[in-house]
């Protein structure tokens, strides 16, 4: 399961309830593009190191044996991280998906001025002259909402993290023509024709 990173609530609702099987988004917004890891491995990394380490001190004889243990899962769990960072084998990589949509945005000549959203591939887009601006979707951003409805131009949404599906955001981009779309196991990359769609309301 992929959820959106808005609302947090949904995130302490799962965490309470013990429901960590999903996908938790790395992302720094102007920063590298994001990766997705399993909160269910990270949390159950950090259980059975915590566990081997009460372990040492409770039972000393078993001290070398939680080393290794303890050894092993940083091993597992770094590279995990390295292995989605930079090839994204499990829930999808990004690059290869950012890379297709700008060529296909670079090569469409009707395509003049891009929207990104949460700047996943601004630079790239901003490379080959067709950036407008960025759309991130935080509620503290606001004037969003206001911004869609009236510019009716063209979108590229590299989706980590997620859209909230409750989100006026979605039944937005519903209405757009989508020109463009390539997935990778949990992520895509879309672009979206907006132009002429009737305004949403919250």
């Amino acid at each position: 399961y992929v959820p959106s990173l808005y609302p947090k609530s949904e995130w302490v609702t799962r965490f309470i309830s013990l429901k960590w099987n999903f996908l938790y988004p790395f992302s720094g917004g102007s920063g590298p593009l994001g990766f997705y890891v399993s909160f269910l491995f990270m949390a159950m990394s950090w259980i059975f190191s915590i566990s081997s380490i009460i372990l040492a001190f409770w039972k000393p004889q078993y001290k070398k044996v939680a080393l290794v243990f303890l050894v092993t899962i940083g091993i597992m769990y770094n590279g995990v991280f390295i292995e989605e960072y930079l090839f994204g084998r499990i829930n999808g990589y990004a690059p290869t998906l950012l890379y297709g949509a700008v060529d296909f945005i670079k090569n469409n000549p009707s395509i003049d001025k891009v929207t990104v959203y949460n700047d996943n591939g601004g630079y790239n887009v901003q490379s080959i002259g067709k950036y407008k601006r960025r759309l991130y979707t935080a509620p503290y951003f606001s004037g969003q909402l206001e911004y869609l409805n009236g510019n009716k131009g063209y979108y590229l949404v590299l989706d980590v993290p997620r859209l909230d599906p409750n989100s006026f955001y979605i039944p937005y981009f519903n209405t757009c023509r989508l020109l463009y779309q390539k997935v990778d196991n949990k992520i895509s990359a879309s672009v979206y024709d907006c132009k002429g769609v009737p305004d949403i309301k919250k």
